[in-house]
């Protein structure tokens, strides 16, 4: 992300492969930072934003590039509770759009708010695949199951 870029001009920049005409690309532009609440930030400097604004920004530059993969590596890092609650929301929301959704993490909470399936991977190997329950009772005994198979990979 250029500091000395807008919201808009990032978000544009990234547009440009994508869409042909100025009219449809500054469309396109509101439209997705309208959808990651980045709309009234538009004029800001990218360089002066939060890091759970760039996030967004950086989402809204996916989303004009009409991305239906997602790959995010720790996105919570730096995150507010409500930036981290939104960005779970909008991630789901994607999965149910029939987006896909691959998210490097090793915050539990947010893989118990957002994730449908979880695969544990060790230095390359995929090591274990586990639906994340819906239910909190049934979510206390997997966490301390995927805890307890973390504890046991570290100790080697």
């Amino acid at each position: 992300m250029y500091p000395e870029l807008t919201v808009a001009e990032h978000v544009q920049f990234r547009a440009r492969g994508y869409h042909k005409g100025l009219k449809q690309i500054k469309e396109k532009v509101y439209e997705a930072l309208k959808e990651v609440h980045m709309d009234m930030k538009m004029n800001e400097l990218c360089g002066r934003l939060s890091r759970g604004q760039k996030q967004r920004v950086v989402l809204a530059g996916a989303i004009v590039q009409d991305a239906s993969l997602f790959i995010l590596d720790e996105p919570t890092v730096g995150l507010d509770i409500p930036s981290k609650q939104w960005l779970s929301d909008w991630l789901r929301q994607k999965s149910r759009q029939g987006g896909y959704v691959l998210v490097s993490t090793h915050s539990l909470e947010f893989v118990l708010d957002t994730a449908s399936r979880v695969i544990l991977i060790r230095d390359g190997d995929i090591m274990k695949r586990i639906d994340v329950p819906q239910l909190k009772e049934e979510q206390i005994k997997w966490r301390a199951e995927v805890i307890q198979l973390l504890g046991e990979w570290s100790s080697e």
